[in-house]
């Protein structure tokens, strides 16, 4: 099994989420061709931040697709580095339970910082192997995460269109 993780970040209650999307190795290539197929016309990517009019096209594609994601919920007034620490260290402690082989983290400007609470987690010779890439085109199922925490974030028809795709966890 394979993860694919990334951040989100919402006004009000929902402050922060990372969310790690599992996908079976049988059905990684499927999922990529499905994903690069969802894209709207001129894009080379797809981020619910700016998608617009194609939001619910996606929603529904996505959902459609063998994708569980495990989307961790800071409620806790803290800085967004201390959010991220608990919401990424609680997401390796699943994948590692899960017996997941493989995760990619979308990466941002706190790689190094990341690489140090997953440590913590998995210890410094872990079975899961875990790398930053970046979320471009070569990377689509990183979408997946993102759509499935807009989505729930979004609520309404979003949400109810991926219920069946997440699980979500509060932490407080």
């Amino acid at each position: 099994m394979h993860a694919f993780i990334d951040e989100s970040g919402r006004p009000g209650k929902n402050k922060f989420m990372i969310c790690a999307a599992t996908v079976t190795s049988a059905d990684v290539s499927g999922i990529r061709a499905s994903m690069l197929a969802l894209r709207a016309k001129g894009t080379s990517r797809i981020h619910m931040k700016s998608a617009g009019k194609d939001a619910q096209r996606i929603i529904n594609g996505v959902a459609a697709l063998e994708a569980h994601s495990y989307l961790y919920v800071v409620r806790k007034a803290c800085p967004t580095r201390v959010a991220r620490d608990l919401a990424l260290a609680q997401v390796f402690g699943r994948l590692d339970e899960l017996g997941v082989a493989r995760a990619v983290i979308e990466s941002c400007d706190q790689d190094t910082e990341d690489r140090k609470v997953i440590r913590g987690v998995l210890g410094h010779d872990p079975v899961l192997e875990y790398l930053h890439e970046p979320a471009g085109a070569d990377n689509p199922l990183l979408w997946i995460p993102d759509v499935h925490a807009w989505a729930w974030g979004r609520g309404g028809t979003a949400k109810a269109a991926i219920a069946h795709r997440v699980t979500v966890e509060f932490l407080t």
